[in-house]
């Protein structure tokens, strides 16, 4: 059993539930104990989220906290968050801004017993690109789960930072190709492919149909899982909306300020968050998943979670034409146009695949699987 401290940008209980979870709940699994340090809060992000704010701020007025015996979670205080706005996008603030937390997040992390851990892992280098010089760690690991020069958020000093933590780690894993072509530019050895993968037990139990699916009558169900954010291709769902009036488009997730971007449509429905429990149910009575996202470098080195999801549960999934997704090679419908956005939607409905090849395509993408190699790896480098 080890000790790891996972440096991240959600909160462990955040609505959004990413590939760090899972690989936390898989250390969890293993017996191991596992410290989560949350993106860093700030005064002005309480105009952002409410929700978080309030949890980061009571994890910080606690000193973190302890979920289990086995998981402690904190979010440090950050007066100067580096961002990509005037005063805050140097190169300084952003090898810097960690070390001056208050409190001290050394004294923190000494205090619950994190100072000293056997493996440093970390997603988040706009926040923690100083975590080396506040812990002492047998071996470190650099999971990159998105291309960063798709974010307006990050500065280009941090992409300068990255492409110094990606040399000094001992691994570094990667959830898509053009990512791992990007980061063999910069060292060869002890880097991985490993995409994104689903846990295929919560999808074996089968779920009631859920309370808001039977007020939509016998129309198909065409379903998003995920937040209408910069990526989201909000003119492709209104014109397929508005063509396929007969269906019904429910969205699962935040939208933030974007609830009224589809106030004219009568067939779109956006249900807010659920839990990672409630959503399979969703998923599981829907009739097409969608991944319906603009094309570019951010989304295009992106392993869709919600991918997965939707095969394990048989369903049939629209996605555009993203390179990862078409690199996976599995049965999904990608398209190009919002014509063949459309025509992919009816013909998922009117002729679904076999809803056991569905299920069958993703049993060897399971979080376990992609543990096993993890663990091979952090067992070969202790």
């Amino acid at each position: 059993m080890i000790k790891v401290l996972m440096a991240e940008f959600l909160l462990y209980d955040s609505v959004f539930q990413v590939g760090s979870h899972a690989y936390a709940k898989q250390f969890l699994d293993e017996g191991d104990t596992v410290g989560w340090l949350a993106g860093e809060w700030y005064l002005p992000k309480i105009l952002t989220s409410k929700d978080d704010f309030v949890k980061s701020y009571n994890l910080w007025k606690n000193d973190g906290r302890w979920f289990t015996e086995k998981l402690w979670t904190y979010s440090p205080f950050v007066l100067f968050p580096s961002r990509n706005v005037p005063f805050l996008r140097s190169k300084f603030l952003a090898q810097n801004s960690i070390k001056y937390t208050y409190p001290p997040i050394k004294k923190i992390l000494e205090k619950n017993d994190f100072a000293q851990v056997d493996l440093l892992w970390f997603t988040n280098p706009i926040t923690y690109s100083a975590i080396f010089n506040l812990v002492n760690f047998k071996k470190s690991i650099y999971r990159i789960a998105d291309n960063n020069r798709g974010f307006n958020i990050w500065p280009k000093s941090v992409l300068e930072i990255e492409k110094e933590i990606i040399k000094r780690v001992d691994l570094v894993f990667v959830t898509a190709k053009n990512i791992l072509r990007e980061v063999e530019k910069i060292r060869k050895e002890g880097v991985y492919y490993l995409p994104n993968g689903v846990n295929l037990d919560k999808f074996k139990q089968t779920y009631p149909v859920p309370a808001e699916y039977k007020k939509l009558g016998n129309r198909p169900v065409v379903l998003y899982v995920g937040a209408i954010k910069d990526w989201f291709d909000v003119d492709l769902i209104r014109e397929a909306a508005s063509k396929l009036n007969d269906y019904a488009f429910v969205f699962i997730g935040p939208t933030g300020s974007n609830f009224n971007l589809f106030n004219n449509l009568s067939n779109v429905y956006l249900l807010g968050p659920k839990s990672p429990d409630e959503i399979v149910a969703y998923i599981q009575h829907a009739n097409v998943g969608i991944i319906p996202f603009k094309k570019n470098v951010l989304t295009d080195s992106i392993s869709p979670i919600k991918l997965f999801e939707y095969l394990a549960s048989g369903l049939s999934v629209v996605s555009v034409a993203l390179d990862e997704v078409t690199a996976l090679g599995l049965p999904v419908f990608t398209f190009s146009s919002k014509d063949q956005f459309c025509s992919g939607i009816k013909d998922a409905v009117e002729n679904p695949p076999p809803k056991s090849l569905l299920k069958n395509s993703v049993k060897d993408h399971t979080w376990e699987n992609r543990f096993e190699l993890v663990k091979k790896l952090i067992n070969h480098r202790l």
